[in-house]
């Protein structure tokens, strides 16, 4: 899917050709390229493990609940509220992101003018210049990486951490339970 996601983009900006960077700067067009068809790969990916995991819920809850209402009840309620505290921080990291891209493709487009002109920049003696002009939102882009990494991570360690939570739950009840009866 990745794959055919950048070939499709590329076929596209061949075919509009110099007409797409009048809208978008090259960098932008090869950034999208480079990191968004890869994103759409993951969608799809992710999309199996999605419908795997909700005929998973819904399977589990309706064993569970006519063997124990109160862990049913555990593991119906539970999964959703898990679920939306992880989705709390997926828009804070879309955002971050975006900000992350934005700043790789000006990058990527300050990279792409130069070469384009850099028999010119270097008549005019203007190496210096672009050097601490790429240099400058080189690390607007490191910035904006640490900044997403930052968010990956607590997402990362909260998706290990709550649904383990909730499964230490779930057999601390059922022990209760069993000992009970």
């Amino acid at each position: 899917a990745a794959f055919a996601s950048a070939e499709l983009v590329s076929d596209r900006v061949t075919v509009a050709g110099h007409t797409i960077s009048e809208e978008l700067p090259t960098g932008e067009v090869v950034t999208t390229v480079a990191n968004d068809a890869l994103r759409l790969g993951e969608v799809y990916a992710s999309a199996a493990r999605l419908v795997g995991s909700i005929v998973a819920y819904v399977v589990v809850v309706a064993v569970m609940v006519p063997m124990s209402l109160e862990l049913g009840l555990v593991v119906a309620l539970g999964l959703p509220v898990v679920a939306a505290v992880l989705a709390l921080l997926v828009k804070p990291l879309q955002a971050r992101q975006a900000t992350q891209r934005e700043t790789q493709g000006r990058l990527t487009t300050l990279g792409s003018d130069t070469v384009s002109g850099l028999r010119i920049l270097r008549g005019i003696g203007g190496e210096k210049v672009f050097a601490d002009r790429y240099r400058a939102q080189s690390q607007k882009v490191r910035r904006a990486g640490e900044h997403v990494a930052v968010t990956q991570s607590w997402l990362d360690a909260l998706q290990v951490l709550l649904p383990g939570l909730m499964v230490a739950l779930v057999l601390w009840l059922g022990a209760r339970q069993a000992v009970a009866g």
